[in-house]
């Protein structure tokens, strides 16, 4: 189990007791091996780059320059009204669904529900460019404690392993080096989560040309609870959650650009609505804006749609939300159960 990566204020204690499991101080090796013309230096890769020469859009890794995208020109997104979205009246509850896949039936690989422990596994047929682990809580805990500290009760696969048996991710051992991590996974993702192959320079590296491996692959269903089972100082430890796993998977050769639609819900009482939004001047900067910055990068939007929410929405979740709380029933989490489709980018105003 991995402290939130995202959070700098993580006592040394707790992330020395974390990495007991794969020993804290001493020489470390480096796991994988360094390549190119970095260097292993007590368990950190090091490149030889100068960082100073790779100019402001590059990065060093592996010894050399790593360039972002060049970017595109992208033609004017079509922004539309969506009307008003979303249950009439309030659910009576929290809400954890399992969510059905936007994508086609070819692209999904339903794997069932499964308890933590068990270990599962799934096929990459050739030409796959990438494939992501979805893990959807059908029973499981929201919190542990861990040294007196209360974590989101996260889910991620363990100890990932291709058709060769090679280990390409272990949730118990933190990377001395990101840059050298076949699979990178940020923590605090309860009740569902997602893990993506390739995810990092490593293994975007390794796949570029042939795509992903092909054939069986494994992982071990896996929460923070049931690391609890087995890790000092953790309470809240059980083996009786259970996920509904998925693998969704892309074919085809890697594209270096892409369209991307926007849905956005107005959770707000400045009194604009999605029939106001599409004349409005700072709504119309804010696609401008967005268009620019997302053609940096090789996406283009193409339709962005505006949708209003019901009046119980708004009167909770406008001005009541506190950003600090991300609890699966924490008002935050609750308010993205609004959104309609899993097949755009999702934005809350």
């Amino acid at each position: 189990m991995r402290p939130f990566h995202t959070i700098v204020a993580v006592s040394l204690g707790v992330l020395c007791a974390l990495a007991a499991l794969h020993g804290c101080g001493g020489t470390k090796v480096c796991n994988p091996a360094c390549t190119g013309n970095a260097t292993c230096q007590d368990g950190r890769c090091v490149s030889t780059c100068d960082p100073s020469t790779c100019g402001y859009d590059g990065v060093c890794f592996d010894g050399g320059c790593v360039r972002g995208h060049p970017g595109i020109t992208c033609p004017a997104p079509t922004v539309v009204a969506g009307g008003l979205v979303g249950p009439a009246t309030p659910p009576p509850g929290c809400v954890k669904a399992v969510r059905p896949s936007a994508l086609p039936p070819a692209r999904v690989q339903e794997l069932g529900v499964h308890k933590v422990g068990e270990r599962v596994n799934f096929n990459v047929a050739p030409n796959t460019t990438s494939f992501t682990i979805v893990s959807q809580a059908v029973n499981a805990w929201d919190t542990i404690t861990f040294e007196g500290d209360t974590f989101d009760n996260s889910v991620v696969p363990d100890f990932v392993r291709d058709s060769d048996g090679g280990l390409w991710y272990d949730d118990n051992v933190f990377p001395a080096d990101f840059e050298q991590a076949l699979i990178q996974y940020a923590g605090g993702t309860p009740v569902i989560g997602s893990l993506t192959v390739p995810g990092t320079a490593l293994s975007l590296q390794r796949t570029r040309a042939e795509g992903v491996q092909p054939g069986t692959w494994s992982f071990l269903t896996n929460d923070y609870a049931y690391e609890c089972t087995y890790l000092a100082g953790c309470d809240g430890g059980t083996d009786s959650g259970s996920y509904d796993l998925k693998v969704l998977s892309q074919f085809g050769p890697p594209s270096s650009t892409g369209t991307l639609d926007l849905s956005i819900y107005l959770v707000e009482t400045s009194g604009l609505d999605s029939g106001s939004a599409l004349s409005d001047p700072h709504v119309q900067r804010f696609v401008q804006s967005t268009t620019t910055l997302f053609a940096q990068q090789g996406i283009c939007p193409g339709t962005i749609t505006f949708y209003d929410v019901p009046d119980w929405a708004t009167t909770r979740y406008a001005t009541s939300i506190n950003g600090d709380t991300t609890a699966p029933c924490d008002l935050m989490p609750q308010m993205f159960t609004l959104s309609q489709t899993d097949a755009t980018l999702n934005l809350f105003w």
